[in-house]
């Protein structure tokens, strides 16, 4: 059976010696080979990596997608299906050689060492390219394809291990279809967007014509632009049209638009349009496509992934299109739906019959089937996601190997009718203090250890913190019964001795319990905890009512201290710098905001940045950061970068920086920095931020860049100056390959759109000549230099940057 992960298939061919205990060892090691197949297959993972020309959002692309994995679940119900994608985007980018070239170096490197089970293919460019490209890592793993209309690519592949379903454009019907509707009409236009998949059709209309020379003449328009496009229509008067491909069509400002648009703008030009895709309204007939060729897909997929590895593959399809006519349309046009040629196909806009608009109970008992469905679908898919595991290391604390908070946080999701006990040491930043951080750490690992041994069997231990452990109560004990052990074990800490071979530390705990079947147990615990301490107790539960004061005390507090600071002038800016990568010198500093307490203390934003937005003090953040910059770029003549959220570009009092900005000549030494997840999605205001930023004379940057494939494009429209890589893919550089790849194609991508990148997070001489390996521009982090209060001397920063 080809169901392992990697294609592997056991088979027993060679006897062992014909004796009698060989025979028996056979039986034997078979029927125990049977039950641990059983036992594993149930549970086998398939890898299936999908590759799709177009992008991620393209309709077509995800209708297609969608019904393959639907149909390929239903068809393999027991088996962990684990499907991954790669978007070459070509309806956006003109796919010429070195592009080509690229896609092949890029797959070949991410998949070497990790091969799926089997590749599914959507469209021409894509089947084309991966499947003459000889790719190493493709090998003998099957591909499937789907939506290729190029008929004849069976026998250019080199990829043997190859079947699929092909897309014809259905032209006969469309013809006759048109026919009916214009019988006058000796012409028919067809057309297309230029992209491979028109000039596959382009082929199709030429065979067509040579083989109905005395009938219908088809005649191809192919534009890359919409404006080109209805220029050359403008030769072409009251002539009915097959609209093919028409995904890559652009506007002026060379931005993809939506089919239906282009739709909507041909209608006013031609009378009648057949349009060879998925339907749409506004034409008279359209086709059902997209899903019944990704279910076509799902179903050789199915037949390979089950078959030996010595069958061979079906045989390619080519299923009919389900021709759909908007009845409406027909109905104008006086075009017989019930002709013979159209009786199969579906109608819309099909006025109800009597009968169907008085069926209510059976539509009301149709209609709560599929909310129970739909239900049932949202908690199985939920409940799938908990059960499967996710990378070991993310779940990990590095110092004492105990489960991490983060894997808390996806245990509590589980169990979540546990308890939870927090335990915090007691004073142990006076143990860091004094014996330093590798005793401290020292203690926290012979602690971790010491607290396993001594919890009950079947409950959990974490430590989610520094000096902070949590116990998951899986045993569901009474609160009594587990007050009377956390205060033993409190107990028992405290006798005990560690490190007793070095320096004799005793320490002591103080416990907070949550008990309550909520999902807040995690605060409600810490809510516990600080009231132990508060109150000088060993341990305490949390109680109802003692979460929600505590936080509202705490937003009192914090409220009341972040305006006592803005009105003591108490809001600075702290500056860290960013470095040439090839000078080794300081190029600008990040300014970052912080608030100093009265006594000199300095307190990150992590403590009071929500507060500010919940309160409406954010814009006086920004105001304290923005005029501390301002004096020292007006001082020294440094450029700087300042970061901005949504909060503040729909604010009145940016524009009023921008202005003060502009008028002392200070713009051209100020970057905005705009956070990708922040108000990104708002493609067009955002845009317009931008460009508005870059006409004063400012830069702007995207900071913590990094979120996968599917959005860079989009963030490239943007039109940045720079991409701050986001520090988490930084960090990983030295012990991931994965990241790395993904690292250095935002860093060829960006150059290629002429920007330039930044390394954000590099803490180490290592990582920064990875860093400087990968061609980045600059780099920033700890390793050069924390954030300061004020400038660093005019100094070379040669030597770390090397």
């Amino acid at each position: 059976m080809r169901i392992t992960a990697k294609g592997q298939v056991y088979d027993f061919k060679h006897p062992f010696p014909s004796t009698a205990f060989a025979t028996l060892f056979i039986i034997i090691f078979t029927f125990c080979l049977n039950i641990f197949s059983a036992a594993s297959y149930a549970k086998e993972k398939i890898e299936i990596l999908s590759i799709h020309s177009y992008h991620e959002n393209y309709h077509w692309t995800k209708t297609q997608y969608q019904a393959f994995q639907q149909a390929l679940a239903n068809e393999i119900s027991d088996l962990d299906l684990q499907h991954s994608s790669e978007y070459l985007n070509t309806k956006k980018i003109n796919p010429k050689d070195s592009f080509t070239a690229q896609v092949i170096e890029y797959l070949q490197n991410k998949y070497a060492k990790t091969r799926p089970d089997l590749i599914y293919i959507t469209d021409d460019y894509a089947a084309k390219v991966i499947l003459t490209a000889n790719l190493p890592f493709m090998a003998d793993i099957p591909v499937v394809f789907s939506g290729v209309e190029n008929t004849h690519l069976m026998q250019i592949i080199t990829h043997t291990q190859t079947t699929g379903v092909f897309e014809t454009p259905q032209i006969t019907q469309s013809v006759a279809l048109l026919q009916n509707a214009s019988p006058d009409s000796r012409e028919i236009l067809f057309i297309g967007d230029a992209s491979m998949t028109d000039k596959v059709n382009h082929q199709t209309i030429d065979e067509y014509n040579q083989q109905n020379k005395q009938n219908i003449k088809l005649i191809h328009l192919s534009a890359n632009t919409i404006e080109e496009l209805l220029n050359k229509l403008a030769q072409y008067k009251n002539i009915p049209a097959i609209v093919g491909s028409i995904g890559a069509l652009k506007n002026e400002d060379g931005l993809l638009l939506d089919i239906q648009a282009v739709v909507n703008i041909l209608s006013e030009t031609i009378p009648v349009i057949v349009f060879n895709g998925d339907f749409v309204p506004g034409v008279l007939a359209g086709y059902e496509v997209g899903s019944l060729y990704g279910q076509f897909a799902a179903k050789l997929a199915a037949t390979v992934l089950l078959s030996s590895a010595n069958t061979p593959l079906p045989s390619p399809k080519t299923p009919n299109k389900q021709l759909i006519i908007d009845f409406e349309k027909a109905k104008a046009l006086k075009l017989d739906v019930n002709h013979p040629k159209f009786k199969h196909a579906k109608l819309y806009n099909k006025p109800q019959s009597f009968m169907t608009r008085n069926k209510e109970i059976l539509y009301r008992l149709m209609t709560a089937l599929g909310a129970l469905f739909f239900i049932l679908s949202v908690v199985t898919i939920f409940a799938l996601r908990n059960r499967n595991a996710t990378i070991a290391q993310q779940y990990t604390d590095t110092l004492t190997k105990l489960p991490n908070r983060l894997k808390l946080t996806e245990d509590l999701k589980i169990f979540a009718d546990c308890s939870l006990i927090l335990l915090d040491v007691n004073n142990f930043r006076n143990v860091n203090s004094f014996y330093g951080g590798d005793i401290a750490d020292q203690l926290l690992c012979e602690l971790s250890i010491w607290l396993s041994s001594k919890i009950e069997s079947g409950n959990i231990l974490y430590r989610i913190s520094g000096d902070n452990f949590a116990i998951l109560n899986l045993r569901q004990n009474e609160l009594d019964y587990l007050q009377k052990s956390i205060g033993l074990l409190i107990e028992q800490t405290e006798q005990h001795e560690f490190l007793a071979s070095s320096v004799n530390i005793n320490v002591s705990l103080t416990a907070g319990i949550s008990d309550n079947q909520q999902k807040e147990k995690i605060a409600q615990a810490h809510s516990a905890l600080r009231y132990a301490k508060k109150a000088g107790l060993p341990l305490s539960s949390h109680k109802p009512m003692m979460q929600e004061q505590d936080k509202k005390r705490q937003n009192i507090e914090w409220n009341k201290k972040l305006r006592q600071a803005l009105s003591e002038d108490r809001i600075t800016a702290f500056f860290q710098p960013i470095i040439c990568n090839k000078t080794g010198e300081i190029a600008s500093y990040e300014s970052l905001v912080r608030l100093l307490e009265s006594d000199g203390k300095v307190i990150s934003p992590y403590f009071f940045l929500e507060i500010a937005k919940q309160s409406r003090l954010y814009h006086k953040l920004t105001a304290a950061v923005f005029k501390r910059a301002i004096e020292l770029v007006a001082q020294y003549k440094i450029h700087v970068s300042v970061n901005v959220s949504v909060y503040d570009i729909n604010s009145p009092h940016l524009q009023e920086i921008l202005l003060q900005l502009r008028q002392r000549q200070l713009a051209g030494y100020f970057c905005f920095e705009i956070t990708e997840t922040e108000g990104i999605e708002n493609h067009k205001g955002m845009s317009h931020f931008i460009e508005e930023l870059q006409i004063s004379g400012c830069q702007v940057a995207i900071d913590d860049f990094g979120t996968g494939y599917s959005n860079f494009s989009h963030i490239l429209d943007l039109q940045a100056n720079k991409l701050k890589i986001d520090g988490s893919l930084i960090q990983r550089l030295l012990t991931d390959n994965k990241a790395e790849l993904v690292v250095k194609t935002i860093v060829e991508s960006a150059k290629t759109m002429g920007m330039e990148t930044v390394a954000e997070f590099v803490d180490s001489a290592e990582l920064q000549a990875k860093v400087k390996q990968l061609g980045i521009d600059y780099s920033q982090g700890f390793y050069f230099s924390p954030p300061v209060q004020g400038i660093l001397p005019a100094q070379c920063f040669t030597e770390l940057a090397s």
